[in-house]
This record gives C-alpha cells, sequence and structure tokens, in this order.
C-alpha cells in the first residue's frame, strides 16, 4: 500500500492503481481486512482524476463494508477521502456525511494528524459550495495542523491549494 502511496506522490497513478489493487487483494485475505480495506480505499480514492470514477470506486468500497465488523477509527481515512471525491464531484451532501464519519472516527484518536485532514476535507466541501472565505481559513487550519503532526507534504499541499485559492477571484 505505501508503494503505491508514494507512486501516486510522485505522479505515476498507473503505477500506484496497479500497487493499490494488489494491496487490496492482499487485504482481502488478511486477517486484518476490517482494519487494511479503509486504509487501501483510502489511497485509491485519490488515485482517479475523473470524478466518475472516483464516486464509482467509493461504490465499490460501500460494498465491502459491513457496519457489524468494521473497526471505530480505521475508516477515518477512507471517510476524508471519500468526503473529498463527493466534494468535487458535487455531491455535497452525501461528502458531509463521510465528513460526520470521519469525524466520529477521529474523536477516537486525539492530536496527531487528524484534525489537519479534517479542516482540509472541510474546506473542500466549502469550497464545493461556494464558501471561498471559509475554505480559506479551513486551509490554513489544516496546513498548520500538518506542520505541527510533522506531515511535510500534507502541508505544502494544503499550502499550494490555498495560494490557488487565493489568487482565485471569489465567486458570489
Amino acid at each position: 500500500m505505501r508503494l503505491g502511496e508514494a507512486l501516486l506522490h510522485l505522479g505515476d497513478r498507473a503505477g500506484a492503481r496497479a500497487q493499490l489493487e494488489e494491496a487490496l487483494e492482499l487485504a482481502h485475505v488478511s486477517p486484518l481486512a476490517q482494519h487494511l480495506l479503509f486504509l487501501v480505499y483510502g489511497v485509491l480514492l485519490q488515485v482517479p482524476d475523473d470524478g466518475g470514477e472516483a464516486l464509482a470506486l467509493i461504490e465499490r468500497a460501500e460494498t465491502l463494508f459491513d457496519p457489524r465488523w468494521v473497526c471505530p477509527f480505521c475508516p477515518t481515512f477512507y471517510h476524508l477521502a471519500a468526503a473529498g471525491v463527493c466534494a468535487r464531484a458535487g455531491q455535497l451532501a452525501r461528502g458531509r456525511e463521510f465528513l460526520k464519519r470521519a469525524e466520529h472516527g477521529a474523536e477516537r484518536w486525539t492530536g496527531g494528524p487528524w484534525p489537519a485532514a479534517l479542516a482540509e476535507a472541510r474546506a473542500e466541501l466549502l469550497l464545493a459550495d461556494g464558501h471561498q472565505p471559509a475554505a480559506a481559513d479551513a486551509l490554513r487550519r489544516a496546513a498548520e495542523g500538518y506542520a505541527a503532526a510533522g506531515q511535510l507534504l500534507n502541508e505544502r499541499k494544503a499550502r499550494e491549494t490555498l495560494e490557488r485559492l487565493q489568487r482565485a477571484p471569489i465567486s458570489a
């Protein structure tokens, strides 16, 4: 899974997809499947450039997750990724539901990068809903939170998104 994530950061979407699909196969047969599947899908949702393809991955993932055996924390990263996919695809109500589920999971793990990740997902939803100033505030909190947690790649991504947002004209 980590190789797929690294390939994604390097811009090799095809390589990332192949590695993550292989990681899914291994996760399915693992005794830790209820934890690993969410982690792999969380990264896999970031691979497609196409919103329709990413939404299809959410549908594929959701068919696998039985609430009776879901770990209360492990879905958090997946829920954050799904919230972002939904925001970019214009499915704001669904995105807010994923964000709510992510907030519920993050409550179980205080500190670290979770407040920053929640702020970043919230910013995507706010931006998709046309609330640029609030989205900028959320992105600022995300960047600061990632920096405090030592997550430099995520901090840089949040700061770059914030810079693009600040250069864009404010929509009505």
